[in-house]
Protein backbone atom coordinates (compact mmCIF):
# COMPACT_ATOMS: atom_id res chain seq x y z
CA UNK A 1 0.00 0.00 0.00
CA UNK A 2 0.93 3.46 -0.62
CA UNK A 3 -0.76 6.36 1.11
CA UNK A 4 -0.39 10.25 -0.18
CA UNK A 5 -1.64 13.21 0.93
CA UNK A 6 -1.33 16.76 0.92
CA UNK A 7 -0.73 18.89 3.76
CA UNK A 8 -1.85 22.31 2.86
CA UNK A 9 -4.59 24.30 4.24
CA UNK A 10 -7.76 24.57 2.46
CA UNK A 11 -6.77 28.11 2.21
CA UNK A 12 -3.04 28.56 1.11
CA UNK A 13 -2.45 29.77 -2.53
CA UNK A 14 -0.97 26.76 -4.37
CA UNK A 15 -3.21 25.73 -7.22
CA UNK A 16 -2.88 27.01 -10.48
CA UNK A 17 -4.96 29.69 -12.03
CA UNK A 18 -4.78 26.68 -14.56
CA UNK A 19 -7.51 25.10 -12.90
CA UNK A 20 -10.07 27.62 -12.95
CA UNK A 21 -8.60 28.19 -16.70
CA UNK A 22 -9.90 24.90 -17.77
CA UNK A 23 -13.34 25.50 -15.94
CA UNK A 24 -13.92 28.35 -18.27
CA UNK A 25 -13.13 26.21 -21.11
CA UNK A 26 -15.51 23.41 -20.15
CA UNK A 27 -18.36 25.75 -18.90
CA UNK A 28 -18.42 27.62 -21.94
CA UNK A 29 -18.18 24.65 -24.59
CA UNK A 30 -21.47 23.67 -22.85
CA UNK A 31 -22.82 27.04 -23.05
CA UNK A 32 -22.44 28.12 -19.26
CA UNK A 33 -20.10 31.03 -18.35
CA UNK A 34 -17.61 31.53 -15.43
CA UNK A 35 -19.23 33.07 -12.19
CA UNK A 36 -17.42 34.07 -8.87
CA UNK A 37 -13.60 34.95 -10.69
CA UNK A 38 -13.03 38.67 -10.24
CA UNK A 39 -9.81 38.56 -12.79
CA UNK A 40 -9.40 39.25 -16.40
CA UNK A 41 -8.73 36.76 -19.26
CA UNK A 42 -5.06 38.28 -18.82
CA UNK A 43 -4.85 36.83 -15.34
CA UNK A 44 -6.56 33.07 -16.56
CA UNK A 45 -3.57 32.89 -19.12
CA UNK A 46 -0.70 33.78 -16.67
CA UNK A 47 -0.43 30.07 -14.79
CA UNK A 48 2.59 31.13 -12.81
CA UNK A 49 -0.66 32.91 -10.73
CA UNK A 50 -1.88 31.00 -7.56
CA UNK A 51 -5.07 30.63 -5.64
CA UNK A 52 -6.43 29.02 -2.92
CA UNK A 53 -8.51 25.34 -2.66
CA UNK A 54 -11.52 27.15 -0.97
CA UNK A 55 -11.22 30.18 -3.67
CA UNK A 56 -11.31 27.35 -6.45
CA UNK A 57 -13.98 25.57 -4.61
CA UNK A 58 -16.16 29.20 -4.23
CA UNK A 59 -15.85 29.65 -7.91
CA UNK A 60 -16.94 26.15 -8.74
CA UNK A 61 -19.91 26.44 -6.69
CA UNK A 62 -21.22 29.70 -8.10
CA UNK A 63 -20.39 28.92 -11.71
CA UNK A 64 -22.33 25.50 -11.53
CA UNK A 65 -25.87 26.87 -9.76
CA UNK A 66 -26.86 27.98 -13.49
CA UNK A 67 -26.08 24.89 -15.05
CA UNK A 68 -27.49 21.14 -15.33
CA UNK A 69 -24.02 20.15 -14.13
CA UNK A 70 -25.01 16.65 -16.55
CA UNK A 71 -21.24 15.65 -17.72
CA UNK A 72 -19.33 18.75 -17.01
CA UNK A 73 -16.75 17.01 -14.53
CA UNK A 74 -16.56 15.03 -17.92
CA UNK A 75 -15.66 17.64 -19.94
CA UNK A 76 -13.40 19.14 -17.57
CA UNK A 77 -11.25 15.66 -17.15
CA UNK A 78 -11.50 15.87 -20.75
CA UNK A 79 -9.24 19.11 -20.89
CA UNK A 80 -7.17 18.42 -17.89
CA UNK A 81 -4.27 16.96 -20.31
CA UNK A 82 -0.36 15.81 -18.67
CA UNK A 83 0.76 19.40 -20.07
CA UNK A 84 -1.21 20.75 -16.99
CA UNK A 85 0.67 18.83 -14.62
CA UNK A 86 3.96 20.10 -15.65
CA UNK A 87 6.96 18.92 -14.08
CA UNK A 88 5.20 16.12 -12.92
CA UNK A 89 3.30 15.34 -15.88
CA UNK A 90 6.74 15.37 -17.91
CA UNK A 91 7.92 12.74 -15.46
CA UNK A 92 4.84 10.34 -16.00
CA UNK A 93 5.24 10.50 -20.00
CA UNK A 94 8.69 9.34 -18.95
CA UNK A 95 7.87 6.12 -17.04
CA UNK A 96 7.92 2.32 -18.79
CA UNK A 97 4.49 2.06 -17.72
CA UNK A 98 1.45 2.38 -16.33
CA UNK A 99 2.01 1.18 -12.63
CA UNK A 100 5.07 2.91 -12.52
CA UNK A 101 3.50 6.25 -13.87
CA UNK A 102 0.76 5.36 -10.85
CA UNK A 103 3.62 5.12 -8.32
CA UNK A 104 4.98 8.33 -9.28
CA UNK A 105 1.77 10.01 -8.67
CA UNK A 106 1.33 8.93 -5.53
CA UNK A 107 4.35 10.01 -4.57
CA UNK A 108 4.29 13.63 -5.89
CA UNK A 109 0.73 14.12 -5.76
CA UNK A 110 1.25 17.26 -3.59
CA UNK A 111 2.35 18.98 -5.90
CA UNK A 112 -0.52 18.96 -8.30
CA UNK A 113 -2.07 20.45 -5.20
CA UNK A 114 -5.62 18.72 -4.73
CA UNK A 115 -7.29 18.14 -1.49
CA UNK A 116 -7.50 14.36 -1.54
CA UNK A 117 -5.54 11.43 0.00
CA UNK A 118 -4.97 8.02 -1.86
CA UNK A 119 -4.77 4.62 -0.88
CA UNK A 120 -3.59 2.41 -3.60
CA UNK A 121 -3.25 -1.44 -3.02
CA UNK A 122 -3.26 -4.38 -4.98
CA UNK A 123 -5.85 -7.16 -4.17
CA UNK A 124 -4.82 -10.63 -6.39
CA UNK A 125 -4.76 -9.28 -9.50
CA UNK A 126 -6.86 -6.05 -9.00
CA UNK A 127 -5.13 -2.38 -8.10
CA UNK A 128 -7.18 -0.61 -6.29
CA UNK A 129 -7.09 3.42 -5.63
CA UNK A 130 -8.94 4.93 -2.97
CA UNK A 131 -9.85 8.26 -2.60
CA UNK A 132 -10.44 10.65 0.54
CA UNK A 133 -11.66 14.28 -0.28
CA UNK A 134 -9.21 15.26 2.91
CA UNK A 135 -9.57 18.74 4.57
CA UNK A 136 -12.23 19.54 2.00
CA UNK A 137 -15.51 21.39 2.90
CA UNK A 138 -18.82 19.93 2.35
CA UNK A 139 -20.05 20.02 -1.24
CA UNK A 140 -23.13 20.47 -3.03
CA UNK A 141 -24.17 17.65 -5.06
CA UNK A 142 -23.30 19.28 -8.57
CA UNK A 143 -19.84 20.11 -6.93
CA UNK A 144 -19.66 16.28 -6.07
CA UNK A 145 -20.40 15.03 -9.80
CA UNK A 146 -18.12 17.34 -10.97
CA UNK A 147 -15.09 16.45 -8.95
CA UNK A 148 -15.00 12.66 -8.80
CA UNK A 149 -16.00 13.01 -13.09
CA UNK A 150 -13.20 15.10 -13.74
CA UNK A 151 -10.51 13.16 -11.73
CA UNK A 152 -11.84 9.87 -12.94
CA UNK A 153 -11.92 10.34 -16.21
CA UNK A 154 -8.71 12.78 -16.44
CA UNK A 155 -7.06 9.49 -15.32
CA UNK A 156 -8.23 6.92 -17.38
CA UNK A 157 -8.20 9.60 -20.58
CA UNK A 158 -4.42 10.27 -19.86
CA UNK A 159 -4.08 6.26 -18.97
CA UNK A 160 -4.91 5.65 -22.46
CA UNK A 161 -2.97 8.55 -24.02
CA UNK A 162 0.42 7.22 -22.67
CA UNK A 163 -0.17 3.14 -23.24
CA UNK A 164 -2.29 4.01 -26.73
CA UNK A 165 -4.59 1.50 -25.48
CA UNK A 166 -8.33 1.89 -25.46
CA UNK A 167 -8.00 1.04 -21.55
CA UNK A 168 -11.49 1.21 -19.34
CA UNK A 169 -11.87 0.25 -15.66
CA UNK A 170 -12.45 -2.59 -14.20
CA UNK A 171 -14.88 -1.24 -11.54
CA UNK A 172 -15.43 2.42 -9.83
CA UNK A 173 -17.58 3.68 -6.42
CA UNK A 174 -18.68 6.94 -5.37
CA UNK A 175 -20.45 8.12 -2.07
CA UNK A 176 -23.06 10.34 -3.57
CA UNK A 177 -26.24 8.33 -4.92
CA UNK A 178 -27.12 8.28 -8.44
CA UNK A 179 -27.17 11.65 -10.56
CA UNK A 180 -29.45 12.16 -13.54
CA UNK A 181 -27.11 11.60 -15.96
CA UNK A 182 -25.70 8.54 -14.67
CA UNK A 183 -25.70 6.30 -17.86
CA UNK A 184 -22.50 8.55 -19.08
CA UNK A 185 -20.62 7.10 -16.03
CA UNK A 186 -20.92 3.84 -17.49
CA UNK A 187 -20.74 4.70 -20.98
CA UNK A 188 -17.29 7.23 -20.73
CA UNK A 189 -15.61 5.21 -17.67
CA UNK A 190 -16.21 1.89 -19.83
CA UNK A 191 -17.32 -0.25 -16.46
CA UNK A 192 -20.18 -0.56 -13.92
CA UNK A 193 -20.48 2.48 -11.34
CA UNK A 194 -21.34 2.02 -7.63
CA UNK A 195 -23.15 4.76 -6.33
CA UNK A 196 -23.60 5.30 -2.76
CA UNK A 197 -20.61 3.48 -1.55
CA UNK A 198 -18.76 4.44 1.58
CA UNK A 199 -15.55 5.48 -0.43
CA UNK A 200 -14.52 6.47 -3.75
CA UNK A 201 -12.49 4.29 -5.85
CA UNK A 202 -11.05 2.79 -9.15
CA UNK A 203 -9.95 -0.79 -9.63
CA UNK A 204 -7.90 -1.69 -12.99
CA UNK A 205 -6.67 -4.90 -13.77
CA UNK A 206 -3.24 -6.23 -13.94
CA UNK A 207 -2.87 -5.85 -17.42
CA UNK A 208 -3.87 -2.24 -17.27
CA UNK A 209 -1.12 -0.94 -14.81
CA UNK A 210 1.26 -3.28 -16.88
CA UNK A 211 0.59 -1.02 -19.82
CA UNK A 212 3.85 -0.09 -21.64
CA UNK A 213 4.09 4.07 -22.06
CA UNK A 214 5.50 4.47 -25.72
CA UNK A 215 6.76 7.99 -24.61
CA UNK A 216 9.21 6.15 -22.02
CA UNK A 217 12.96 7.65 -21.74
CA UNK A 218 14.74 6.57 -18.67
CA UNK A 219 17.66 9.29 -18.97
CA UNK A 220 14.26 12.09 -19.02
CA UNK A 221 12.75 9.99 -16.40
CA UNK A 222 15.87 9.94 -13.83
CA UNK A 223 15.85 13.97 -14.46
CA UNK A 224 12.28 14.57 -14.05
CA UNK A 225 12.32 12.74 -11.16
CA UNK A 226 15.80 14.91 -9.37
CA UNK A 227 13.35 17.60 -10.16
CA UNK A 228 10.07 17.10 -8.46
CA UNK A 229 11.83 15.39 -5.98
CA UNK A 230 13.10 19.09 -5.21
CA UNK A 231 10.11 20.65 -5.06
CA UNK A 232 8.70 18.49 -2.91
CA UNK A 233 11.38 19.10 -0.46
CA UNK A 234 11.02 22.97 -0.90
CA UNK A 235 7.13 22.71 -0.18
CA UNK A 236 7.93 20.18 2.64
CA UNK A 237 9.99 22.51 4.29
CA UNK A 238 7.60 24.87 4.96
CA UNK A 239 6.17 22.04 7.27
CA UNK A 240 6.97 21.62 11.00
CA UNK A 241 9.34 18.27 11.38
CA UNK A 242 6.26 16.84 12.83
CA UNK A 243 4.27 17.20 10.10
CA UNK A 244 7.25 16.23 7.80
CA UNK A 245 7.10 12.81 9.20
CA UNK A 246 3.38 11.91 9.21
CA UNK A 247 3.58 13.00 5.48
CA UNK A 248 6.76 10.42 5.10
CA UNK A 249 5.26 7.58 7.54
CA UNK A 250 1.81 8.02 5.05
CA UNK A 251 3.71 7.39 2.56
CA UNK A 252 5.25 4.39 3.90
CA UNK A 253 2.42 2.62 4.88
CA UNK A 254 2.29 -0.48 5.91
CA UNK A 255 6.65 -0.55 6.51
CA UNK A 256 6.90 2.16 8.82
CA UNK A 257 10.42 3.58 8.95
CA UNK A 258 12.81 3.58 11.80
CA UNK A 259 14.02 6.97 13.43
CA UNK A 260 17.32 6.44 11.42
CA UNK A 261 15.10 6.14 8.27
CA UNK A 262 13.26 8.95 9.11
CA UNK A 263 16.21 10.63 9.45
CA UNK A 264 17.75 9.36 6.11
CA UNK A 265 14.41 10.42 4.72
CA UNK A 266 14.47 14.25 6.00
CA UNK A 267 17.87 14.66 4.96
CA UNK A 268 19.53 14.48 8.59
CA UNK A 269 21.64 12.62 11.43
CA UNK A 270 19.53 10.13 13.45
CA UNK A 271 21.45 12.40 16.74
CA UNK A 272 19.79 16.11 14.85
CA UNK A 273 16.15 14.61 14.07
CA UNK A 274 16.04 13.61 18.02
CA UNK A 275 17.28 16.82 19.19
CA UNK A 276 15.21 18.46 16.58
CA UNK A 277 12.20 16.41 18.37
CA UNK A 278 13.55 16.48 22.12
CA UNK A 279 13.50 20.48 21.64
CA UNK A 280 10.00 20.47 20.24
CA UNK A 281 8.96 18.13 22.97
CA UNK A 282 8.05 14.97 21.05
CA UNK A 283 9.14 11.67 20.59
CA UNK A 284 9.25 9.99 17.30
CA UNK A 285 7.89 6.63 18.66
CA UNK A 286 4.92 8.51 20.28
CA UNK A 287 4.43 10.54 16.73
CA UNK A 288 4.41 6.79 14.84
CA UNK A 289 1.88 5.70 17.93
CA UNK A 290 -0.69 8.70 17.26
CA UNK A 291 -0.38 8.40 13.62
CA UNK A 292 -1.50 4.59 13.76
CA UNK A 293 -4.10 5.38 16.28
CA UNK A 294 -5.42 8.38 13.84
CA UNK A 295 -5.23 5.88 10.80
CA UNK A 296 -7.23 3.07 12.93
CA UNK A 297 -9.67 5.29 13.68
CA UNK A 298 -10.34 6.70 10.10
CA UNK A 299 -10.17 3.34 9.43
CA UNK A 300 -12.73 1.82 11.44
CA UNK A 301 -15.25 3.96 10.00
CA UNK A 302 -15.37 2.43 6.82
CA UNK A 303 -17.30 -1.01 7.36
CA UNK A 304 -16.13 -2.85 4.35
CA UNK A 305 -12.58 -3.03 6.94
CA UNK A 306 -12.21 -5.88 8.98
CA UNK A 307 -9.72 -5.74 12.33
CA UNK A 308 -7.47 -7.78 10.35
CA UNK A 309 -7.58 -5.64 7.56
CA UNK A 310 -6.80 -2.71 9.38
CA UNK A 311 -3.98 -4.11 11.47
CA UNK A 312 -2.21 -5.47 8.05
CA UNK A 313 -2.73 -1.67 6.59
CA UNK A 314 -1.16 -0.48 9.68
CA UNK A 315 1.47 -2.46 9.62
CA UNK A 316 0.90 -4.76 12.82
CA UNK A 317 2.25 -8.60 12.43
CA UNK A 318 -1.17 -9.56 13.67
CA UNK A 319 -4.55 -8.28 14.56
CA UNK A 320 -4.00 -9.28 18.37
CA UNK A 321 -0.78 -6.88 18.47
CA UNK A 322 -3.10 -4.55 16.84
CA UNK A 323 -5.74 -5.37 19.13
CA UNK A 324 -3.39 -4.59 22.04
CA UNK A 325 -2.08 -1.37 21.17
CA UNK A 326 -5.42 -0.07 20.25
CA UNK A 327 -6.87 -0.88 23.68
CA UNK A 328 -4.12 1.40 24.73
CA UNK A 329 -4.06 4.23 22.68
CA UNK A 330 -7.99 4.64 23.38
CA UNK A 331 -8.89 2.67 26.21
CA UNK A 332 -11.24 0.19 24.75
CA UNK A 333 -11.23 -2.23 21.63
CA UNK A 334 -11.49 -1.64 18.02
CA UNK A 335 -14.86 -3.62 17.93
CA UNK A 336 -16.40 -1.87 20.58
CA UNK A 337 -15.71 1.70 19.24
CA UNK A 338 -16.84 0.48 15.91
Amino acid sequence: MKISNTRFSPHDKVMSILYVSLLKAALESKGYTLLGFDGSDHDLSDYSQKISTAEFLAILEQSLKPTAACGLGFRYGELFDLAAAGTVGQLLMACSNLEQAYDYILRYFPLLSLSFQLDATWVKDSYRVELDPHGTPELSDPAKWFAMESLFYAILKQARYLSGKPLTYQHVTVRYERPPHWEMYQTLLGCDVEFGANIPSITVDRDFMESTISTSNEPVLAMKERQCRKILQRCQSQYSITERIRTILMRSLPNLPSLESMATELNMSRSTLYRRLQNDGYCYQTIVAEFRRDQALNHLQNPDLTICDIAEKLGFSNDSNFRRAFKKWTGTSPAELR
